[in-house]
């Protein structure tokens, strides 16, 4: 064959017949045939790729929106605990014991527990003062240590100890924990805080799981608001009762001088008002005030029980309260225009309440 301008050029038959025809009859690898190309599958609309990218970004919304939802929720929960204390505070002015059960019951709910206890340290002994949802078992079982000094063994005596939180997530692997009762209960993780006034430890708020597995941050943070919440109640009711115990004083003491200046010739009736005010105030059930007359005790005046004359005419020795008393506070010289003597001290029946 040539070419229009005279060129010889050879062809295969089978290039005559184009591509198509090697693939027809079977002849793809046939000499002179080419292989035919793969077909390429089409690519995805930019359409479809769009709605999956909206898909994925609609479930990390609805995720990070559920997450928002549930701390919302958590926080509303929270402050709504946190307000029913603060209002059983302003409540019970004079009585912790309502504000130490809601704060139990609130912590036991709020921090995912099985149970709480309120403890109070008096400066020696840590005893047990409430709780919410402890079985008799686990009642025996904590009674059974409490009142205790701070130390090692428990984890509410390290947290009032170290005035710091005390976390054990499995007292049963803890070699110093003391409660093997509590232990056999099933009980493992335990979180405790302590209750601190000006730095120093006044108790401790205390929660327990029967799963070993650790409160989170927020759960202990809420715990340390709920022991703060428990300072600020017993702080309350303490100045409440100090307010309370001076303005009787400075009742019982205008009385005692209205007494003295309505009757400036009779002993008699300005006693019977100290006795009286001693007994309130002091909440004695009896109370006595004695004169030393020759080296014996004579009954001034008395209040409560009617064994107190039987003290009339003992001698003044150590062998008593009022007699050690007697010793410091009247001297020897001493001479009063009632019976002959000096009245002595101001003492509880010692046949009632010890002095």
């Amino acid at each position: 064959m040539t070419c229009p301008r005279g060129h010889l050029r050879v062809a295969c038959p089978r290039s005559l017949r184009g591509h198509n025809a090697c693939e027809s009859q079977g002849e793809a690898h046939a000499p002179g045939c080419k292989a035919a190309k793969a077909k390429v599958k089409p690519k995805p609309p930019i359409a479809h790729k769009a709605q999956k990218i909206e898909r994925s970004r609609v479930q990390y919304l609805e995720k990070h929106l559920a997450e928002a939802q549930k701390r919302e929720a958590e926080a509303l929960e929270q402050q709504t605990a946190t307000s029913e204390i603060l209002r059983v505070i302003s409540a019970s002015p004079t009585d912790v014991q309502p504000v130490f059960d809601a704060i139990a019951t609130a912590a036991t709910a709020l921090c995912a527990a099985e149970n709480a206890g309120v403890f109070l340290y008096d400066g020696t002994l840590i005893h047990f003062a409430a709780h919410h949802n402890w079985t008799v078992k686990d009642l025996d079982a904590i009674r059974q240590v409490f009142p205790r000094p701070p130390g090692p063994g428990t984890v509410t005596a390290r947290a009032i100890l170290t005035r710091a939180v005390a976390h054990t997530v499995d007292v049963a692997a803890d070699p110093e924990y003391e409660i093997r009762g509590f232990v056999d209960e099933g009980f493992h993780a335990i979180l405790s805080v302590p209750m601190l006034r000006e730095g120093d430890p006044i108790g401790a708020i205390s929660v327990t799981r029967r799963e070993a597995v650790g409160f989170t941050d927020r759960q202990i943070a809420l715990l340390q608001t709920f022991a703060n919440q428990a300072v600020i109640a017993i702080e309350n009711v303490r100045l409440f009762n100090e307010t309370k115990e001076a303005l009787e004083q400075q009742t019982a003491t205008a009385e005692i001088l209205r007494v003295i200046s309505s009757s400036p010739t009779d002993l008699e009736p300005v006693l019977e008002a100290v006795t009286e005010s001693a007994a309130r105030l002091c909440d004695a059930e009896d109370v006595s005030i004695l004169e030393e007359d020759g080296g014996v005790f004579r009954v001034a005046a008395f209040r409560g029980a009617r064994q107190l004359q039987a003290i009339e005419g003992t001698p003044i020795s150590r062998g008593s309260v009022a007699g050690r008393l007697n010793r410091l506070l009247v001297s020897p010289e001493a001479n009063g225009h009632h019976r002959g003597g000096v009245p002595g001290p101001l003492t509880r029946s010692e046949t009632g309440r010890p002095s």
